[in-house]
């Protein structure tokens, strides 16, 4: 995923939690190996929900 799909699927506005979120991503692709825009969907929906 790219920030712009980030926050739209988060409905956020460009900020530091998008990179946050970017870099969330970025270390599960790293620590797991590929994943599905699926999966990347429902990690954010994860980590999104951990964060309220």
């Amino acid at each position: 995923l790219d920030g712009r799909e980030v926050m739209d699927h988060l409905d956020l506005s460009p900020g530091p939690v998008i990179g946050e979120a970017m870099n969330m991503l970025l270390e599960h692709r790293l620590d797991d190996g590929p994943f599905s825009k699926e999966d990347a969907y429902a990690m954010l929906d994860d980590w999104w929900a951990a964060r309220a």
